[in-house]
């Protein structure tokens, strides 16, 4: 990361994010962000039923969700963040895309 990025805080633009060694491939920006947005999470504090997925916000690596539909409590055991839902699945590229 270049020294500008790491003291503004701001992310890098996406064509400088495929320029950052990751140690392997990266996920497209593209497809990253459709993958958050699909991501079969629930919103936290609300009851959903099993299957209306709320997915995760592209624009917040942060975000944080629930793996359970009934986390009306937003009971921190079942909270997942974009990075452990897809280190969960198994999804390294998609995992590098968070990372940089």
């Amino acid at each position: 990361m270049s020294s500008s990025a790491a003291t503004s805080g701001t992310e890098p633009e996406p064509k400088r994010r495929k320029l950052l060694d990751a140690g392997g491939p990266i996920e497209d920006d593209e497809t990253a962000r459709r993958k958050m947005r699909d991501a079969k999470v629930y919103a936290r504090g609300v009851d959903r039923a099993r299957g209306e997925y709320d997915g995760f916000d592209p624009d917040n690596v942060g975000d944080v969700k629930s793996m359970d539909e009934e986390d009306e409590d937003a009971d921190d055991d079942n909270a997942i963040t974009p990075m452990g839902y897809f280190a969960m699945n198994g999804d390294l590229p998609m995992m590098r895309w968070l990372y940089v």
